[in-house]
């Protein structure tokens, strides 16, 4: 009975093999563990917070040159262009931030 079962299977159908004239390749991912996903999520939120952190003492310190009254029109120039650099970064960010 046990070899009927056997003859009636087809056989493991490979799908790279039929693909692979066109350049393709096909696999099958498994989910990711929850733990490990957890994890994942906490490490990118805390190196979120520490770039926030950084990124905004940063831009606290050019805002003081760009509005101070005793910084010279040279330091205006230079904090001006790095908070113009700033936007443009965190555009580019948010625009080019892909989903895993």
């Amino acid at each position: 009975m046990a070899g009927e079962q056997n003859q009636n299977q087809a056989p493991p159908l490979d799908l790279n093999e039929l693909i692979k004239d066109r350049g393709l390749n096909a696999s099958i991912k498994t989910p990711e563990n929850p733990l490990d996903a957890e994890l994942r999520r906490k490490k990118d939120f805390a190196l979120f917070c520490f770039a926030l952190f950084v990124v905004s003492i940063v831009l606290g310190v050019a805002l003081m040159f760009i509005f101070g009254p005793a910084a010279s029109q040279d330091d205006k120039k230079w904090a001006l262009a790095f908070v113009a650099s700033l936007g443009s970064a965190l555009v580019g960010y948010l625009v080019g931030k892909r989903s895993d």
